[in-house]
């Protein structure tokens, strides 16, 4: 008798509550890389909205962070490569 596994969800599901702590995940690693930035700052920051207590510097580093989930969710099945050999 096998018992099912029950933490096993399907991809879409995975990607949906990815996204969801989208903001918690960047607030975490942004402070693992010494950023002095509360999560009120990161939401604001992912929102678009102008936090004056930051440096540009913060700010640009909070935003690659952004970009680099979002790279990675949206490139999880990449295409196969065109090149051949």
């Amino acid at each position: 008798m096998t018992l099912p596994n029950k933490y096993e969800m399907p991809k879409e599901e995975n990607i949906f509550i990815a996204k969801r702590v989208l903001v918690d995940s960047v607030y975490q690693q942004a402070n693992l890389e010494g950023i002095g930035v509360t999560f009120a700052d990161t939401q604001d920051i992912l929102n678009n909205v102008n936090v004056p207590s930051l440096t540009p510097t913060e700010i640009s580093k909070v935003c690659c962070l952004r970009d680099g989930w979002e790279f990675l969710l949206e490139n999880i099945d990449p295409p196969p490569p065109t090149w051949s050999l």
